[in-house]
């Protein structure tokens, strides 16, 4: 989802945090938010992940995140299995 979508988002940790229940996602700068890759279409199919972050495919490419795409890594990716 996008930094926008996310940030309509509850956030429940931070209504357990702050007992506000009107808290939401604040997404980016949110220390649980982790970035989708995106490689030719294909997300999050890296074999490996470097210090810095970066992934790396099978095919030795190396990629930075996404800077507009990511999920709550608390909470989960949307549609997963």
């Amino acid at each position: 989802m996008t930094i926008d979508e996310a940030r309509k988002k509850l956030c429940i940790f931070d209504i357990f945090a702050t007992e506000n229940f009107d808290a939401y996602c604040v997404a980016d700068k949110c220390m649980a938010w982790r970035w989708n890759y995106d490689v030719d279409g294909i997300k999050n199919k890296a074999v490996a992940e470097t210090i810095a972050g970066e992934l790396i495919y099978d095919d030795v490419r190396v990629k930075l995140p996404s800077t507009t795409d990511g999920y709550c890594g608390l909470a989960g990716k949307e549609g997963a299995e």
